[in-house]
Order: structure tokens, then sequence, then C-alpha cells
């Protein structure tokens, strides 16, 4: 794994001398990533030059577990007296190059500034089992090249054994999917340079030896040899699917959308739980208002996995999913859920809903406070609470996208969009939103989605951007191959809704779109009601006192 991980493939005499302690440590935690970074020199030039190779994700969980638990379960087998560790470590190298890398390194290591020679066996062969990665104590040595290239043979299993390729055709053929088809948004010349040294040669040979244009690789800044270098490292664990990296070329996201697999989750709960949900966040006196127990039972004991939603301000909106949210909560397994809103001047009043109810809350933004990678023990919220930049950065899409491959315990909840038709409507933000759609909703427990104003068919586009193909219906004798969608406005107070952003200077040309405004729709319908917002009371009584509209016009403060 960390062969594959590393971007520029090691050869093997810079991957033996891995060390995660002691003298001459190569292995260190990246403080942003949460990954493993690798730190070696690369054999066959002998220039001394360290390069730094980041591992993904899964490969450096796999290795933190090797060196901190199954390390212990190995020093423990051989004892405390374990004294037969050969001094000749590397005794199946072979060549200048390897030797000049290997036994200076070996000098520099070992010892704690003193010879290794002067050491008894036992600490001798404790110094090594408790530093180098690739101890193996049955040759009482570090592993052999020909055990470490037997898996090569092996693997990968879906192949035939004839089209295996050995190491060396291997570490080549990396190189070239690197150089070729990973590629870095605005890839420059620095970029392409870092590509060749991670392969473990210069620019220069890149171009002599193996036909790179000139253009892009002969001159890179050295100052930013280790930016270009994690550009590529995460562009590469992008391109194989195994870890996060940013967006590839041509604004076209790298996403595996559908490389997990989902896990099927059912709450081991009754409709009871839903009436104790209420009761605790509202009170004895609680009581669901008409059509509110249906939704609500239908997200918490239904199989249906999206949920649409329609419901004005005032109805109880929040309750259809937070009741649900509190009953899951209750559940033997962990299960978070996100809950995404238009703005950020909603978020804070959303969470504080959560947070009275007694869940736990937090917001999505600080998931990520420490870099793209979370930890299942960072998942400490009931809820995540989240704005659509949110729901649209490749933090979060990664995050979903990635769910079963990375947690092992905790399943993914209720993803909820509040006014959901702002996807739609929108038009201004749809840059922060062209990701959205990568995102694989299916592996969630329950989709919901809500609006106030929309209708039905105001849903469907947004439904549709976002995966779901299928037809609603709001009758449950026609379900078949179709979305139930629940509508629980009897009358629809606005019949028209028009969105306009205009950022003006001065508060008078304000007044003046409002007004041509107004007097054009009363043209268009005289009957027409309209309701004005406005900040402050001196500019409500200047539109009413000023421009008459009838005894049609309503307008508020706020």
């Amino acid at each position: 794994m960390i062969y594959f991980s590393a971007t520029g493939p090691y050869r093997f005499p810079d991957m033996l001398i891995l060390k995660y302690a002691g003298n001459q440590r190569n292995l260190f935690v990246d403080p942003e990533s949460r990954c493993l970074d690798i730190i070696t020199e690369y054999s066959k030039n002998r220039e001394g030059n360290p390069m730094c190779k980041t591992l993904d994700k899964v490969t450096s969980d796999h290795l933190f577990y090797y060196i901190i638990v199954a390390r212990n379960m190995l020093k423990h087998a051989v004892g405390t007296e374990y004294a037969d560790m050969k001094r000749d470590l590397f005794n199946e190298t072979n060549g200048a190059a390897e030797e000049s890398l290997l036994n200076g390194y070996l000098a520099r290591s070992i010892g704690d500034g003193i010879s290794a020679d002067d050491m008894d066996p036992v600490r001798y062969s404790r110094n090594v089992v408790n530093s180098f990665v690739f101890v193996d104590c049955t040759s009482h040595s570090l592993m052999h090249y020909a055990r470490f290239s037997a898996f090569l043979k092996l693997y990968p299993m879906s192949v035939n054994w004839s089209m295996r390729l050995p190491f060396r055709e291997m570490r080549h053929g990396m190189i070239k999917l690197v150089r070729e088809y990973v590629k870095v948004e605005g890839e420059d010349v620095g970029v392409s340079a870092a590509k060749e040294t991670l392969a473990g040669h210069s620019a220069a040979t890149g171009l002599a030896t193996y036909g790179i244009d000139h253009e892009k690789g002969l001159a890179a800044d050295g100052s930013l040899e280790e930016k270009y270098a994690s550009l590529v490292n995460a562009a590469w664990h992008h391109w194989l699917g195994l870890g996060y990296g940013s967006p590839a070329e041509d604004g076209e996201s790298d996403i595996a959308k559908n490389s997990c697999e989902k896990r099927y989750f059912h709450p081991s709960g009754s409709i009871k739980d839903l009436a104790m949900a209420g009761i605790k966040l509202y009170g004895s006196k609680f009581e669901f208002r008409e059509g509110q127990f249906d939704v609500a039972v239908e997200i918490y004991l239904s199989g249906s996995q999206v949920i649409p939603i329609q419901a004005l301000p005032g109805y109880g909106k929040t309750a259809l999913f937070q009741l649900p949210l509190m009953a899951v909560s209750l559940c033997d397994q962990p299960v978070v859920s996100f809950v995404f809103v238009p703005y950020v001047c909603l978020v804070s009043n959303m969470k504080l809903r959560f947070s009275s109810s007694g869940l736990s809350c937090g917001f999505v933004k600080d998931l990520f406070a420490g870099g793209p990678t979370v930890a299942e023990s960072h998942l400490f919220c009931d809820v995540y609470v989240g704005t659509f930049n949110d729901l649209g950065s490749a933090n979060f899409i990664n995050l979903v996208n990635n769910w079963y491959n990375v947690f092992e315990q905790v399943i993914l909840g209720m993803v909820v969009i509040d006014e959901f038709h702002n996807l739609e409507t929108e038009k201004y933000r749809e840059d922060s939103f062209r990701h959205i759609p990568e995102i694989n909703f299916n592996l969630a427990w329950k989709v919901v989605v809500m609006t106030g104003t929309a209708g039905a068919k105001g849903m469907s586009k947004p439904l549709r951007f976002i995966g779901y193909e299928t037809e609603l219906t709001v009758s449950r004798t026609s379900l078949k191959s179709r979305i139930l969608y629940f509508d629980m406005v009897s009358q629809i107070p606005l019949q028209n809704i028009v969105k306009e952003f205009l950022p003006v200077s001065k508060v008078a040309v304000i007044e003046s779109q409002v007004s041509k405004l107004v007097e054009k729709l009363m043209l268009y319908d005289s009957s027409s009601k309209v309701i004005i917002v406005c900040r402050e009371r001196v500019t409500v009584e200047k539109l009413y006192f000023q421009h008459k509209f009838g005894g049609s016009m309503v307008a508020w403060t706020r």
C-alpha cells in the first residue's frame, strides 16, 4: 500500500529504510491532512536530497495501526530478551547505489550516537524492532526483496498471472500514469518538474531520457518544489479514488461518486418514540398538527429514501425532521446527520434549535478545521449544520462519497436540505452549487428536501439536479416507480414568485426599482396583493405615501 500510495514509487532500498522512531526517523504526521508523510532519499542517484511524499488516508490508517498495534504484538511475541537480529540488516542489497544509501543510513540511525558494534545483541535487536517498519523477525533482518516482490506474483487476483507486472515494470508504469494522466489544476512548469522529482530524477532527465515536453518541465523554482509535490500527491490519490485532492482539470470533479457501498440502517424503535420526542421538545401538552405525524413516521420508519416536503413557515417544518433525529439519537448504533440551509444567517438559529432539544450539534465547516481528513472519533455530534456552500464543497463531497470506506461504526443518517428550491432559483450561486450532483446521496439513510413555496413542479428540477429522476406523486395508491411528495399547504399564499438581486449604491435607486416593479404588477393584475419588506420605517412611509398602489399594498418593517 505504501508503494502504490507514494505517487512516485520508491525503489526497494528506499522503502527498506523507513523508520517511525529513533535517529533518522523519516515517518511523520501531516498536521493538515492527518495523513503520514515519508521523507527519504532516492538511492539510485545518490544525491542525498530528501523527498517528501504523503500517503493517502486509507494507507495512513493501516500503517498507523501496524506501528501502534501490530508492532507491539510482534514485540510481545519475540519477548524482551530477543537477541537474534543480524548485524548486517541489508545483506540482500547489491550495487554501489544501494550500499551507499543503506549502509550509510544504518551507521547514522542505529546507535543513538554510538556504534552499533558496541551494543549487546539484546539492545541492538530491541533498537531495530523499535524503529524500522519492515522488520522480519523470522529471518532476523529487514524484509528480503524476494519476499516483498513475491506479492506481485499473487496480486491483483483479478488479473491473470501472466499479465501481472514485476516490481520494475510496475514502478515505471506508475511513473508514466502520474506524468500523463494525473492532472493538477493549473498545471505549469513547476508541477511538471515536481512529477519528475517524485519519480527520482530531474526535469532535465525527464526531457533527455523520457521525452518530456521541454516547455512543461525544465526549470522549476526549488523553493516551491515541496508545494508542487504535495499537489501531485493529492491528485494521484484522487485519481486512484484513495484520498482527498483538488478538482481535476477543466473544472471537472474527480471524486469517485460510486466507489462506496451503502450500509443499510433500520431504527429499532416504534411510533411512540416520535411522541416521546415531541413531549421532550415541546412539553407534556404536545400534539401533532395535521399531517405532521404522517411525515414524521415516513421519515423514521418507512423504507422511503428521499422525502420531499412542502410546508409553510409556522407549520412546524423543523419538527418534521427534528423529532426523527431525536428518536434516532437514542439508537445503540451511532448515527450522524447533516442539515443544510441556504444562508449563513440561518445556521446558528438551526443549531440553537437542535441543541435546545438535547441533540448534540456542530457546524459542518468545523469538521474540516484540521484539514480535509475526518477521523471517525471526530464525528461526536448527532447532527451537523451547514450552508449550501458547505454542501457543495469538495471536502463534504469526499466525506460522503467515501463514508463507508473510511468509517466502520458510524451510520450516515439524514441529509436534510431546507429551502431546497434555491438550488434551482438562485442562479447567481451556480458556481457554488455545480459540484453538488457529485454527491452520492443514496449512501444516506434518508434525504429530506423541503420548500415553502415551490410546489411539486418547482421541486422536480432540483431533485433531478441531485440525481433523482423519478416522478413525484401525492397519492399513496400510485407509488410504483414514483416518489411520494408531502404537500402540507392547503392554500398557496403566493402564486407567482420573482427573485431579483440588484446591487445598488443608493437607497433612492431601490425605491425607484420597487415602485416600477409594483406598478407593472398592478397593471398585469389589479387584484394582486403586494408585500414589501423594508429595513427602515422611513422607507416604508415614503413608499406608502409617495407611491399610491391602492388598497392592495401592505408594508412591513423589520
